[in-house]
């Protein structure tokens, strides 16, 4: 089974429809979505103004809730991300300089942790997808 793993969409609905297409056509199965997706008709008209305009930590803030929103629907672990930025923010605030468009490393945690559900995640890859995703990732 192929995974086809997309993040940072920032509302291109146009280019990630194309990644879809491209995805499919080689034969993928399943979808992980890591974050920065701001979509949905007139969202998607919104997010392009203020894409446009300026990256605001607003709209990352927006995006991030938006990824813990589809994480619940689908059944998954909406703390992932959360865990992930923990990580690569580090201990001390702003956190790397990629991110200092972003909320706040520690405040964007919370704000996550807090919209993840309580019900226990159910798991998108198996143990032999998983082993294989690391091993591509080279871990």
């Amino acid at each position: 089974m192929l995974l086809a793993v997309f993040s940072d969409i920032h509302g291109n609905r146009q280019a990630f429809e194309a990644c879809l297409k491209v995805a499919r056509a080689r034969g993928a199965e399943r979808f992980i979505l890591l974050g920065d997706f701001v979509g949905g008709g007139a969202v998607v008209i919104a997010a392009k103004s203020i894409l446009q305009s300026s990256y605001t930590r607003e709209a990352e803030t927006a995006a991030d809730a938006y990824g813990a929103g589809l994480m619940n629907k689908a059944g998954g672990d909406a703390r992932a991300l959360a865990v992930i930025l923990d990580k690569i923010g580090g201990a001390t605030e702003p956190g790397m300089k990629i991110l200092l468009d972003h909320p706040e490393t520690k405040a964007r945690v919370a704000a996550i942790n807090r919209l993840a559900t309580t019900q226990a995640p159910s798991a998108f890859l198996d143990p032999a997808e998983w082993s294989a995703l690391k091993q591509i990732c080279g871990s």
